[in-house]
């Protein structure tokens, strides 16, 4: 886990002790279900992103994100109970064009009632995403036994592997 850690060696009169801090790279991506947006009870979210191989992400990642580009209109949890959306472009759908960008937020939510998307944070790749050299009516992986790529994945791949395909799938 993130944040400051303070290591001490204890040996008899000669201790040591030293501090560091720890920042994990990863990615956020917002995750809603396939059934449509603000599905997500704040314990629904977190097993959601648990699914997809990631967690819900802290407010300081959320932010992150939003400072290397992450616009996104639907608001979703985020590790501590609180909800949030990232605007980079104000604009009507989002709290209309007079609001200033910025990770966006409606505080902390009753944890079982209130319904929103996710914000889920990957810091890993694991394996490898191969895409079909041509379009093939089935998915990738398909015909090999393969599983398909969970978002998180996918999101780990573009932001670690530089995948960059155009293709939809």
């Amino acid at each position: 886990d993130e944040g400051r850690y303070r290591c001490q060696l204890v040996n008899g009169l000669e201790d040591e002790s030293v501090s560091l801090t720890l920042h994990l790279e990863g990615v956020v991506f917002p995750y809603q279900p396939s059934n449509g947006r603000y599905k997500f009870n704040y314990h629904e979210a977190k097993r959601a992103c648990e699914q997809q191989d990631a967690r819900l992400a802290t407010y300081q990642q959320l932010y992150k994100a939003w400072t290397e580009g992450l616009d996104w209109c639907n608001a979703g949890w985020v590790l501590d109970g609180t909800v949030h959306y990232p605007i980079i472009n104000s604009r009507e759908p989002c709290g209309g064009r007079l609001l200033l960008p910025g990770v966006r937020t409606y505080g902390a939510r009753d944890k079982q009632r209130d319904r929103f998307d996710a914000f889920c944070f990957t810091s890993a790749l694991q394996g490898c995403l191969r895409h079909p050299p041509s379009p093939s009516p089935e998915p990738p992986g398909a015909h090999r036994g393969d599983p398909l790529p969970k978002v998180g994945q996918l999101y780990a791949a573009w932001k670690f592997s530089g995948l960059d395909r155009c293709d939809g799938g």
